[in-house]
């Protein structure tokens, strides 16, 4: 009994760091989402289910103001999957390793966000710099999936990168 409660702690600490981690990315408007340090390590320190539970409560909590962020949940549970095959091949033990499974991380989550952005948001990914990418894309008549796909890969890609260095930093410090 005393390991799950560890587990639910740390599920929950993920859960806060993803939720922090978004609200600054937006209250300063960076070009990343910054939230999936969370989910990493959760996946990193209790496993698989930690890691979807982890990714998909973040956006649960952000359908409280819009209903198909929902739909994102997808990306979470897709994020956390990769990244536990990433960690059970050792790539969170060395550094390039790490970078190699962000870049993947970040064009997997772009591949299954881009269809919802194009659904939902014609294209627009909700990330200002995204955004302004897909806008300069439109207004030299690039397609509308091309646009899309760019705006979110420049923040997806990015974001990975970042989210999960600095878990690998966190885990080196922790370790």
């Amino acid at each position: 009994m005393k390991e799950k409660g560890k587990k639910l702690m740390i599920v929950a600490m993920g859960i806060v760091i993803n939720v922090v981690g978004r609200y600054i990315a937006n209250y300063f408007k960076l070009p990343i989402w910054f939230d999936m340090v969370g989910t990493v390590l959760v996946t990193y320190y209790v496993g698989l289910w930690g890691g979807i539970a982890t990714g998909l409560a973040n956006n649960i909590l952000s359908a409280c103001y819009d209903v198909t962020a929902l739909l994102y949940g997808l990306t979470g549970v897709v994020a956390a999957l990769l990244m536990y095959r990433f960690i059970q091949r050792g790539y969170m033990n060395r550094l390039l390793k790490a970078v190699i499974s962000s870049f993947w991380l970040g064009v997997v989550c772009m591949l299954v966000s881009t269809p919802i952005n194009i659904i939902f948001y014609d294209g627009y990914s909700g990330n200002i710099w995204g955004d302004a990418l897909v806008d300069m894309l439109k207004w030299y008549d690039a397609s509308d999936v091309v646009a899309a796909l760019a705006g979110e890969a420049v923040v997806e890609i990015v974001d990975k990168q970042v989210c999960v260095l600095l878990t690998f930093l966190i885990i080196y410090l922790v370790e």
